[in-house]
């Protein structure tokens, strides 16, 4: 699948039910989309290990934190789905969760987690495609001069 089919794909099928979640105006209807997420995390083994290209132990590419932060937003929507909550104390369960989720409108995940976990892959392929296009341009130049009086 091509860089963009996999974004693609996993925009549509976990960041985009990550932020209906987060703009959730019930928990019931929080914990659906929330669970959609969590199973595709689950599905595509998006559980361990680090997005990172060159520094294996930058933070905010810590996929195991990411998907145990989510997890535990999940239980505690489990939890108090079943409570009978006050109006005020059900928005600041869904205030939390879309700060959990949520950083300025975007949703927060571990950076270019789609090509996870062929990362590295897939940067080799993505930085070597300018060179390649140089050397078929500067290829048909070298032809076409040649062979231009034949």
């Amino acid at each position: 699948m091509s860089s963009y089919g996999k974004q693609l794909k996993y925009n549509i099928s976990c960041e985009g039910h990550l932020e209906r979640a987060a703009n959730s105006n019930s928990i019931i209807l929080a914990k659906q989309e929330l669970e959609i997420a969590i199973d595709y995390i689950e599905t595509n083994n998006l559980t361990t290990g680090n997005t990172s290209f060159f520094f294996k132990t930058t933070p905010s590419n810590d996929i195991e934190f990411w998907y145990n932060n989510l997890n535990s937003a999940y239980a505690e929507l489990e939890e108090l789905s079943v409570v009978n909550l006050s109006p005020l104390e059900t928005s600041n369960v869904l205030m939390k969760l879309r700060e959990t989720i949520l950083k300025r409108d975007s949703v927060i995940a571990p950076s270019e987690i789609y090509y996870y976990p062929n990362r590295w892959a897939w940067k080799i392929t993505i930085s070597l495609w300018p060179f390649f296009m140089i050397f078929y341009i500067l290829l048909w130049i070298v032809v076409h001069f040649l062979y231009r009086d034949r």
